[in-house]
């Protein structure tokens, strides 16, 4: 059976993004986004300001 990309993410976690380690994680957790789908549907400059993480990097 073929996984849908939303089944795929509901499995992964936070630190499974790339470039995303315990305390990013951790700031992106207090500020509500608590899954992979939230961040990436979520606007890089709300991303940037709470994580402190360049929008071009993002």
């Amino acid at each position: 059976m073929v996984e849908s990309k939303k089944e795929a993410t509901d499995k992964m976690s936070i630190e499974d993004i790339p470039g995303v380690g315990e305390a990013t994680a951790e700031k992106l957790r207090d500020s509500g986004y608590d899954d992979v789908m939230a961040i990436a549907v979520a606007a890089p400059k709300d991303l940037s300001d709470i994580t402190g993480i360049g929008e071009g990097a993002i």
